[in-house]
């Protein structure tokens, strides 16, 4: 097993590098208080062929592998995760409905057990400025629903438009197969996990430069035994993490989607431990917006309750490991 990237991969998550330090990162808290992404930002994505990489099935000749996909979504959310998954899932979305048999233009996505008992409105779902959503349950049935969404305030997730939905009527609705469903299930974990991996990362490396800079008691507060421990416990989840996501990307290209719960489960709990961990780190400058450590605790916490959070994707795990999902 070999995760190292070849020349041409390493170009591309380069240019996702550059891409998210010229339009998210001098915008991160315009995008946020917004709710929303410019114009400029969109155009500049799709013009850059990043979106290309959440094509679900792609030109055999020009297939790009999973690990490389999910390192890119990672670098676009060091910066700003809820930017990151806006523009994703404006591209994802519609191929998603696509290899279910629908057809339309959704971007928002819903993961629930049974869309027959699914209870109106959803109160909290990044809908990326959109009408239309997504729903699919762990049977493999689906829906696209038009949505009168109202923009709410949430902990996190601003840029993704995180919104009240109001269900207006089914547009369509229809039964997949249910392999294709847990595969569509599992993509979208895999997507989620990456933006928890890179935010992990954006957490680490920002309170790691802070320490190295900060001095305390005549010294750098990196010298301190006590805090140096707590950075390089930062680094080794990140890290974990990270070899994780590629792994079981390593699996989806090999046609197994059965681990992205326990991926999304472990990117999780090292989202929720990390950027807590650099807001402790930076101390009392940890909660102030000069600084964006609070705001990715925020966001890996919204973040982390998307799709029912981890208790769903557990469920979905025993399911298929009992042969039902």
């Amino acid at each position: 097993m070999d995760f190292d990237l070849s020349q041409d991969e390493q170009m591309i998550i380069e240019s996702a590098a550059k891409y998210s330090q010229r339009y998210l990162k001098a915008s991160v808290r315009s995008h946020e208080e917004a709710g929303g992404l410019g114009e400029e930002v969109i155009s500049a994505f799709d013009e850059s062929g990043l979106g290309m990489l959440s094509e679900p099935v792609g030109d055999p000749e020009m297939e790009l592998s999973w690990p490389l996909r999910c390192l890119v979504l990672a670098e676009l959310a060091t910066v700003d995760g809820p930017s990151a998954f806006a523009l994703w899932m404006r591209s994802w979305t519609p191929k998603a409905l696509a290899m279910l048999g629908g057809e339309g233009e959704p971007h928002g996505l819903g993961l629930v057990r049974d869309i027959d008992e699914l209870a109106w409105p959803m109160p909290c779902l990044p809908v990326m400025d959109s009408e239309q959503v997504l729903v699919v349950d762990l049977a493999g049935r689906w829906g696209l629903a038009k949505v009168e969404a109202t923009p709410i305030r949430a902990l996190g997730m601003g840029a993704a438009a995180p919104s009240r939905c109001e269900l207006v009527e089914w547009i369509q609705r229809g039964e997949a197969d249910p392999g294709m469903a847990a595969a569509i299930c599992g993509q979208a974990r895999l997507w989620i996990s990456s933006i928890l991996v890179g935010m992990s990362r954006g957490a680490t490396e920002y309170a790691h430069q802070y320490i190295q800079e900060r001095v305390a008691f005549g010294k750098a507060l990196a010298q301190h035994q006590g805090v140096a421990f707590m950075a390089a416990d930062m680094a080794i989840r990140c890290e974990g993490a990270e070899l994780l996501l590629c792994r079981v990307g390593w699996e989806m290209d090999a046609g197994d989607h059965t681990h992205t719960p326990g991926v999304y489960a472990e990117a999780v709990e090292a989202a929720l431990w990390v950027t807590d961990v650099g807001v402790q780190l930076l101390g009392g400058h940890g909660y102030m917006k000069e600084h964006p450590v609070e705001k990715w605790m925020r966001d890996a916490r919204a973040i982390s309750l998307i799709w029912g959070g981890v208790d769903l994707a557990l469920e979905a795990e025993r399911d298929m490991a009992r042969g039902t999902g």
